[in-house]
């Protein structure tokens, strides 16, 4: 009852603070904006007392399974956002981040109980390569949320449209460069998953290459060519976020393969 209980606080939370950033970014409300981002703040200490609360039910680390990976997703990206918000100040950004931390969160539930845990997964190398995935995500999102805005930005800006919610989105400049950040962070991250991955296939009995482990390797590729792109084809803005929009839907589509094959029993 107390998880249940927790889980519902948390996503209440979430839910109310993202109808204040959007409240924020279409009408302007400042006071909702820096509301929102406290709320975000007391909804993330929530969320932690519900991993917490999980851990001690369970007995098992909050990354030994798809239901607890995708709810330490979930907050890594709110905590991402938070550390950007210090840097950037840009609370217009978490009308796109919120949304997607909820639809983590929701999916964690969706998942849970759909296979037992297998053996495999207390492997401890198997567990520092989806941690690696995991912080390597979290960037990619907040990547995919400013890469998204400024989509949204720059076809309002060509559009001519300067009214409403215009202008309370960040700078064109400032959202691509909280989506280069966030991709040259997530990369190496992402690359250290790769290599740990590759690891744990050839110590164990696993399958060699799977759906799943495919789309993993495509969304490094994807996110490689970002990274290398930028630095010596000097890509920027609107390419660079198309880019970046299809390397994090890469990304998903790995935890949704990992889905299906759990909810399969395969």
């Amino acid at each position: 009852m107390p998880v249940t209980l927790l889980f519902i606080t948390t996503v209440a939370l979430y839910v109310v603070a993202w109808l204040l950033d959007l409240s924020s970014l279409f009408r302007g409300a400042k006071r909702s904006g820096t509301l929102a981002r406290r709320l975000l703040g007391v909804a993330a200490a929530s969320h932690v007392a519900y991993i917490a609360a999980e851990f001690f039910a369970g007995g098992q680390t909050p990354i030994a399974d798809l239901n607890g990976t995708l709810s330490t997703l979930s907050l890594g990206v709110v905590l991402a956002y938070l550390l950007v918000q210090r840097s950037y100040t840009v609370p217009a950004l978490g009308a796109f981040v919120t949304p997607i931390t909820l639809v983590f969160l929701l999916g964690a539930a969706l998942v849970r109980g759909v296979a037992e845990v297998p053996p495999p997964v207390a492997s401890a190398l198997l567990q520092v390569h989806i941690a690696f995935n995991i912080l390597g995500l979290v960037a990619f999102t907040v990547a995919f949320a400013a890469s998204t805005a400024y989509v949204i930005q720059e076809h309002l800006l060509r559009k001519k449209r300067i009214g409403g919610a215009f202008r309370q989105l960040p700078s064109l400049g400032v959202l691509d460069s909280i989506s280069a950040h966030a991709t040259n962070v997530g990369f190496p991250l992402l690359t250290a998953g790769v290599v740990t991955g590759a690891l744990f296939v050839t110590q164990s009995s696993a399958s060699l290459f799977s759906g799943a482990q495919a789309m993993g390797l495509l969304t490094w590729i994807v996110f490689a060519g970002v990274v290398v792109l930028r630095l010596v084809g000097g890509w920027r803005g609107r390419r660079a976020a198309f880019g970046t929009i299809m390397g994090f839907a890469c990304g998903v589509s790995v935890l949704a393969a990992y889905a299906v094959k759990l909810g399969s029993g395969a």
